[in-house]
């Protein structure tokens, strides 16, 4: 990770490009939420099910979005978007229940949360919530997404919205030709 994350601030980077929103980027002090919209209640009404996000859940995407309004820009990142979200946890006590895993805990300062919720559940929740705040324009503009979990020292949610561009950011792509993948090639 970068040292924007690992500085412990808390403050909102933002960079324009011809008064376009180009990055935003930003770190919040908080336990991140378990739920996501995976989290349903079942209501029958007239012999048929309904499904109801759980008060839980909405109770989450509630805090998420007072967390969140700080940081929230003028305007949009507009385009297509790479879009980094990384949640830490508070180490759970079976992390540190002797002396060994306390030294680690110490030494290394995270560990990965290979736990519930699951990665692409939370990334949902979380895309929904900055697309309605008007983070990024909608959802579907998320053309690189990465989610990281960990149970750490220091809890948290950190955030990185970018434009994604065609100068080869990522450098490579696998191509198609005759129905055999041809290795990579640059863009």
């Amino acid at each position: 990770t970068s040292a924007f994350w690992t500085n412990g601030c808390h403050t909102t980077r933002a960079s324009k490009r011809r008064g376009v929103m180009q990055h935003i980027a930003f770190e919040i002090s908080c336990v991140p939420p378990k739920t996501t919209s995976q989290t349903k209640r079942v209501q029958v009404v007239n012999g048929r099910p309904r499904f109801f996000p759980s008060k839980e859940h909405s109770a989450d995407c509630r805090m998420l979005e007072t967390l969140l309004a700080p940081h929230q820009p003028d305007h949009p990142v507009l385009g297509p978007v790479e879009l980094l979200i990384e949640l830490t946890w508070p180490w759970r006590s079976s992390d540190l229940n002797t002396k060994a895993k306390r030294e680690f805990a110490e030494q290394v300062g995270w560990i990965w949360n290979s736990s519930k919720p699951d990665a692409d559940n939370v990334a949902k929740a979380f895309i929904d919530i900055l697309s309605a705040m008007r983070f990024i324009e909608d959802d579907a503009k998320v053309v690189d997404l990465r989610i990281t979990k960990y149970f750490g020292s220091h809890p948290g949610i950190r955030v990185s919205i970018e434009k994604a561009l065609n100068d080869g950011g990522i450098g490579v792509l696998k191509t198609k030709e005759g129905g055999e993948w041809k290795g990579l090639t640059e863009v």
